[in-house]
């Protein structure tokens, strides 16, 4: 760094020192710099030089529309630049710059400089090189959407080997409950898809199980929650348990008559060992409920589908002011804010 000329203190802010400033710039790859508040260049560590190729004497007092090739580029970070001291924010973005390795993407976290009254004075930022880790993005989603075509035609071929075997055997009624949990387990796979496999949120889940009968369009739904996350395999497996309740409900129970309601909410219990996400399925205004005098596949699937993993459970209540039923399913992250439970409706 022998050939930067650190700017005096006072110019840059008291808090930074000439030692401070050579420090970090001598240890890291990233780009540090500093402008000031008509955008010109008041700092720059190596690394910075290094990727422009540019010596400190070409761009010391120059704004990036005077020393960068690209003027599009340039005009970019000029006008990001401006809006974040004129907003006095501090922000991440990503932003490409095209430099001595060709045009590179780089995650920027850049904040307001302020003087010792606080008064914006330009700006400083960090900009680190993310090209790599974008690539990789893409190609896994690239592999995603090629695993999501095959699920697809999995369920296809399924669903036609099924359609040829069974059809002429069995009712109409059991084909279409068929059809339907191949079309609830798709959508769960969607969900998947657009949250790279890892996990899906609860909201999306709920929504998309659901959507079959309105969920989150029809004001006979009520959804509510905060935001939590399932791994893949409790994700499907919560989903077919929605899309089962939906389609019962819309036979007997809340969602078969006009002024039927149906409530599911869920909040987070915190636990030492596994926390985990609630989710309560409530209905009303429907028929009056009674508990069957057989358990059939639908409560069996509903009862068995999170499987025995620990933290998993579900409990189904045929109260006859409408049907309950309670999922207990581990989260993917405790660090998720619990709340309490919410009334019907709320």
């Amino acid at each position: 760094m022998a050939d930067i000329e650190i700017p005096r203190a006072d110019v840059i802010g008291s808090v930074f020192t000439r030692e401070i400033l050579l420090n970090i710039g001598e240890s890291t790859s990233d780009m540090i710099y500093a402008k000031d508040r008509e955008g010109r260049m008041i700092f720059s560590n190596a690394a910075t030089l290094a990727i422009l190729g540019r010596s400190w004497a070409e761009i010391a007092g120059r704004s990036d529309l005077e020393f960068l090739d690209d003027k599009v580029e340039a005009q970019a970070f000029a006008d990001a630049d401006q809006r974040i001291m004129r907003e006095g924010l501090t922000v991440s973005l990503e932003e490409v710059l095209t430099g001595t390795g060709g045009k590179r993407i780089y995650l920027s976290s850049k904040g307001p400089l302020r003087d010792s009254d606080g008064n914006i004075i330009g700006l400083i930022g960090i900009s680190k090189d993310i090209t790599a880790r974008k690539a990789e993005e893409a190609q896994r989603r690239l592999l995603l959407e090629e695993m999501k075509h095959r699920v697809k035609n999995s369920l296809a071929t399924v669903h036609a080997m099924a359609r040829q075997t069974l059809k002429p055997a069995v009712a109409n009624e059991a084909w279409t409950g068929f059809e339907q949990r191949l079309l609830a387990m798709g959508r769960a796979h969607d969900v998947l898809v657009n949250e790279d496999w890892l996990a899906a949120d609860v909201r999306s889940i709920v929504v998309q199980s659901l959507a079959g009968h309105g969920g989150g369009i029809d004001p006979r739904f009520h959804i509510d929650g905060p935001d939590a996350r399932l791994d893949a395999q409790n994700a499907l497996a919560v989903a077919l348990v929605l899309h089962e309740l939906a389609t019962n409900a819309a036979k007997y129970g809340g969602l078969s008559v006009a002024q039927g309601e149906v409530a599911v909410t869920w909040h987070i219990e915190i636990a030492a060992v596994a926390s985990a996400v609630v989710i309560h399925w409530r209905e009303r205004g429907g028929p009056a409920v009674a508990a069957p005098a057989h358990e059939g596949f639908g409560s069996r699937l509903i009862r068995h589908a999170l499987g025995h993993r620990s933290g998993n459970a579900a409990e189904i209540d045929f109260a006859s002011d409408g049907l309950r039923c309670t999922l207990r399913v581990a989260l993917v992250d405790d660090r998720t804010v619990p709340i309490g439970d919410r009334p019907f409706g709320a």
